[in-house]
């Protein structure tokens, strides 16, 4: 998949987006659905849309299906910040839907335009440059909640007359900050907003670690406002509603989610998150913690150490990694078997070196010995050539950076390797090269990585990896994964004379990965996605055959995140 594909897409967004939005709200978008995808398809693209926005099916899958609140009862509250489009709602629906029937009202708090930055923002995705941004975001909602009857609240309810002095005060402050490090050390009644806003401010700017540039301070400056007011808008809310007893939220990453999540914290009562992994159809979670971490140490101690992995689950494995290798059952395939073969492999020895994309949210402030990925890469590159001279180093950037290529002023792993002089020993393969990983794995000694899940793929082929980063498998036994900067130069400095050698034990690995992928990981039936069609693909017609159709991994849920202490 090339760069310009996606460029492209972006420009078409800006300019279909705000027309698809007008004849939605028409009724007439159903009618200009095969003309507009005809169009599509002409141009190249695989964008495809249903035959009405998929808001509209979930309301219409949902019709009717939610009453008022009991009086008594506990509410759910699910935050919708993600927009009405969104395939986390038809999820989020269909788990209301199942908790009202225990006994729990389920309750829909949504983002309704109040602010001026949000997660949804990007340096390349400017609320200032796309019409109607914030209105094709939160006016679905108001739809769904008329149809399906879904008690739906709106946060520019919680905004009283008596918070607007003291937001326009605490603006002021803000806008007084001059330097990062104040940006940074701000807070407000002894939360630290600065902290909790770090990491959507360089997802916003999409970068891995700040550079000390003025617009830095600007996009923060916007975020912690807020960041600000939506501190004042949900501590309304929590007063309002003593009877929330547990929050909803989706991934949880970043300020808006973090903040709330803290908020419940604070008064002794329930967040979960949840995710997709993967697999479009998949679904992830946990209590009073980040799903998308993968992080269940508990649940996986007892797991690693008592479960014995039976043949079947053995097949289920294989089969699973064998997908992911051909891209089957995801979002997006970014190591075609078609590429292999492309690269010349010839006496030398081999060792690779595979990054994640800069702002990834799995890496952002997870970093152990190095300060960022930059210097990761910076440093392995001068250890190798200074120690390296006669094994070839293949660094291959993250196949997702040539979707992601869309915003002029990112960050990418090929504008740091140009600035570097690699030598003859080490072979740097962008993200628009058409070679496959899983043939660098098959001919290389050992690998290194920072957080990629291709830390996995490594040890189940066989070789060694060195983790240098935070992911979910740092310290598991079939990795290595050094505790400080001159340990992990001296393993691999050792994996290189040879005097280190290492072979993965599969048992352990086998186990980590069926824990991960077949208990950890749910996969919902009903629905999937449709890919780089970016639309939602059904399976079924009511909201009662979703729920029947995910029964039991609804009550799995139920018990984990909602019952237990």
């Amino acid at each position: 998949m090339k760069i310009p594909y996606y460029k492209k897409l972006l420009i078409l967004k800006r300019f279909l987006n705000p027309l698809v939005v007008i004849l939605d709200k028409m009724r007439l978008l159903p009618l200009m659905v095969p003309f507009a995808n005809s169009i599509l398809r002409l141009g190249g693209m695989e964008k495809r849309f249903n035959h009405k926005l998929d808001y509209r099916i979930f309301a219409d899958i949902f019709q009717g299906q939610f009453g008022e609140p009991v009086q008594g009862a506990r509410k759910i509250v699910f935050l919708f910040m993600a927009g009405a489009k969104s395939r986390h709602n038809l999820r989020n629906m269909m788990i209301a839907r199942f908790l009202q029937d225990k006994g729990f009202s389920p309750l829909f708090l949504v983002c309704d335009g109040v602010f001026t930055i949000c997660n949804r923002d990007r340096v390349n995705r400017d609320r200032n440059k796309i019409p109607l941004f914030c209105y094709e975001c939160h006016d679905g909602y108001r739809h769904m909640a008329s149809k399906t009857g879904m008690p739906t609240l709106y946060l520019s309810n919680y905004f009283d007359s008596g918070n607007q002095q003291l937001f326009q005060q605490m603006a002021d402050r803000i806008d007084a900050l001059n330097s990062l490090e104040a940006c940074e050390s701000f807070s407000f009644e002894e939360v630290p907003f600065g902290k909790m806003t770090r990491k959507s401010v360089l997802y916003y700017l999409t970068q891995g670690e700040f550079e000390g540039r003025r617009e830095e301070i600007l996009v923060y400056h916007q975020y912690l406002k807020s960041v600000t007011k939506f501190y004042l808008m949900f501590k309304n809310f929590l007063n309002r509603e003593p009877l929330a007893s547990h929050l909803i939220l989706n991934n949880g990453e970043l300020a808006f989610d973090n903040l709330a999540a803290n908020m419940f914290l604070e008064q002794g009562k329930t967040y979960v998150t949840q995710e997709s992994f993967e697999a479009p159809n998949s679904w992830i979670y946990k209590k009073n913690g980040i799903a998308i971490r993968l992080r269940w140490e508990s649940e996986m101690a007892r797991f690693l150490e008592h479960e014995i992995i039976r043949p079947e689950e053995l097949n289920l494995i294989r089969e699973m990694m064998s997908k992911r290798k051909s891209g089957q059952n995801m979002v997006y395939t970014f190591n075609n078997p078609e590429n292999e073969g492309k690269i010349d492999f010839d006496n030398h020895r081999y060792v690779g070196l595979f990054t994640n994309f800069m702002w990834d949210t799995t890496i952002l402030e997870r970093n152990t010995f190095f300060d960022s990925m930059r210097e990761w890469i910076q440093e392995t590159v001068r250890f190798w050539q200074e120690n390296g001279s006669n094994i070839r180093l293949i660094i291959r950037a993250h196949p997702a950076e040539v979707k992601l290529k869309t915003a002029p002023s990112a960050r990418y792993v090929r504008d740091l390797i140009k600035d570097l002089d690699l030598g003859d020993n080490i072979i740097f393969f962008d993200s628009t090269d058409e070679v496959n990983s899983y043939e660098i794995i098959s001919n290389i000694e050992y690998g290194i990585v920072y957080a990629s899940s291709i830390g996995l793929e490594i040890p189940y082929h066989g070789k060694p990896c060195v983790v240098a980063g935070d992911p979910h498998y740092l310290g598991q036994d079939f990795v290595l994964s050094p505790e400080s900067k001159n340990h992990y130069f001296e393993t691999l400095k050792s994996l290189n004379e040879k005097s280190l050698s290492f072979t993965p034990p599969v048992e352990t690995l086998l186990k980590y990965l069926y824990f991960i992928y077949h208990r950890q990981v749910k996969y919902l039936h009903g629905f999937q996605s449709g890919g780089l069609s970016a639309r939602t693909l059904f399976d079924i017609e009511s909201a009662m055959e979703l729920v029947e159709a995910n029964k039991p991994i609804l009550e799995e849920f139920f018990q984990t995140c909602i019952i237990s202490t």
